[in-house]
């Protein structure tokens, strides 16, 4: 959350000419309301389902560079299967560049920010998971998100000439 999956997948998709699809906007498209909506009226646990079943279907198809929700490394399934279709990179900047990014949106679109502490306990608990990533990225507080994609374009094509 706040890393800049959607921002650099984008630039990313741009640079590599692939399509490019953001999985939260691919759940609210197909559940016709917010993922803060969805957080809102059925909770975590029910975006977590909706979330997979997006990948699932995402996953199969070619030539795609996706951005996920923060929390999608949290599930097994979900990691094996993005192991199986693709490679993951984990954009990683520090925690600080994090929450100033998120502290500038409106609370109600990011439901489990809360509030620094929170989300620092958060992003430490998933930091192991993140670390599973094919690739890590880190990513400079005021660095531009062109950059950083350009940055990942290179270390996929070289990894595809390596394999």
């Amino acid at each position: 959350m706040g890393a800049g999956k959607s921002t650099v997948g984008r630039l990313l998709a741009d640079v590599m000419r692939l399509r490019f699809e953001d999985l939260d906007e691919t759940i609210e498209r197909h559940a016709g309301e917010s993922v803060a909506a969805i957080f809102e009226r059925a909770g975590e646990r029910v975006f977590r389902r909706l979330e997979a079943s997006a990948l699932a279907v995402v996953a199969m198809a070619p030539d795609v560079v996706v951005a996920t929700g923060g929390g999608i490394m949290t599930s097994a399934e979900n990691r094996a299967l993005m192991a199986q279709s693709g490679v993951t990179v984990w954009l990683n900047p520090e925690f600080d560049t994090i929450a100033r990014r998120l502290e500038s949106e409106p609370p109600e679109r990011r439901p489990l920010f809360g509030d620094r502490r929170a989300a620092a306990a958060l992003f430490e608990k998933r930091r192991a998971t993140y670390q599973g990533a094919d690739l890590q990225e880190d990513v400079g507080a005021d660095e531009e998100a062109g950059a950083v994609a350009a940055r990942v374009a290179a270390r996929l094509r070289r990894r595809r000439c390596a394999t």
